[in-house]
Parts: structure tokens; C-alpha cells; sequence
């Protein structure tokens, strides 16, 4: 079961949809339920694969189920991991409302778990930030973006920082700051 999850792992790193779905399938038949952490690997992972090819709805129940399963492992890192991927699968929904206040009780976790000066509590910022820029509050978008990118520096978190830099240039465009967008791309 573990090495299933650990090749589910493997086969998100190289994009490969039906090997992520098959390893985190075949994890979750032979993981036990008290090997919880490495279920809710497995279920982050099916959720992945379900999100990847346009499978929403069973991407919302993966990642939910991973977030219980790393709540239960008492797992805080995993418990926004998860939170954060049902806070993207939302939006690709089209469901900002819904994705927002997810955003809201992710950093109260994260707060609570004493993780709100982390890259994780970063990420969070950005999908913020975006949902944010969405509704044309940009200011609020601008600073979401712009502490968002100071958290995931402290960790050097390449992915997140992207994610954070990425949003920071949607909402410098969107402010119609084209030389702010261009020193963004520049750094």
C-alpha cells in the first residue's frame, strides 16, 4: 500500500493521470484505515488524478477524504494540503463564494495548527489573492498577493512561490500597472 501511494506520488510528478489514478487506487485497497497519513497521501493523489481530467465532483469527495484522513492522522501540513486543493477545485468549478470562505477557515486552521507564517499559509494567501482579483477588490487582491509571496519566500517553496508570484502580475495587470507586471517578470 505504501509503495502504491509513494508510485501515486511518482506518477503526479510526471503528469501521468492513469498511473496516479491506478497507484492511489491500489494504496487505498491495501492500506489499512490506521496508516491514515498514508491514505490521505493516496486520496490527494486520486483527487488529483479525478481534477485532471475534469472529474470535479469526485475530486471534491477525494480531497475531502483526505482531509479527514489527515485530520485523523493528526497530520497539520496535509490537512491544509488538502484544503487547498478543495479550495482550487472549487474555483475550477466556478464556485468563488464557496472557494473563499474555504480560504477563510484554511488560514484559521492554519493559524490554529500554528502554521500561519508558512508557504502553505502563503498558498492559501494567493488562491486568495486570485479569487480576490476575480471580484475586482484589488487592493485586497494586492495585499494577499503581496504577503503571500513574503510567506512562501521564508520556506523557499519553488511551487508556491510561482503560484504567489503568478497572482501578484494578475493583479498588477488587472490594476492596468503594466511596469509593476514587467518588474514582477524581471525578478
Amino acid at each position: 500500500g505504501r509503495i502504491a501511494a509513494v508510485r501515486a506520488y511518482m506518477a503526479f510528478l510526471n503528469n501521468n493521470q492513469l498511473n496516479m489514478l491506478r497507484f492511489a487506487r491500489e494504496a487505498l485497497d491495501q492500506l489499512p484505515s490506521d496508516l491514515a497519513m498514508w491514505r490521505s497521501i493516496a486520496q490527494v493523489h486520486l483527487g488529483d488524478a479525478h481534477s485532471a481530467s475534469g472529474q470535479l465532483v469526485a475530486a471534491q469527495h477525494a480531497y475531502a477524504r483526505a482531509q479527514a484522513e489527515a485530520q485523523a492522522a493528526s497530520s497539520p501540513y496535509y490537512v491544509l494540503l488538502a484544503g487547498v486543493k478543495q479550495v482550487v477545485n472549487l474555483l475550477y468549478q466556478g464556485r468563488l463564494q464557496q472557494a473563499y470562505e474555504r480560504c477563510q477557515s484554511q488560514l484559521l486552521l492554519a493559524e490554529r495548527y500554528g502554521l500561519s507564517q508558512t508557504a502553505r499559509a502563503g498558498g492559501i494567501l494567493a488562491v486568495r489573492a486570485a479569487i480576490r482579483c476575480e471580484w475586482n477588490d484589488l487592493d485586497g487582491a494586492f495585499e494577499d498577493a503581496r504577503q503571500s509571496i513574503g510567506l512562501v519566500e521564508l520556506e523557499q517553496n519553488v511551487v508556491l512561490h510561482g503560484l504567489s508570484v503568478l497572482c501578484l502580475a494578475r493583479v498588477r495587470f488587472a490594476q492596468g500597472d503594466l511596469k509593476g507586471v514587467e518588474a514582477i517578470i524581471d525578478k
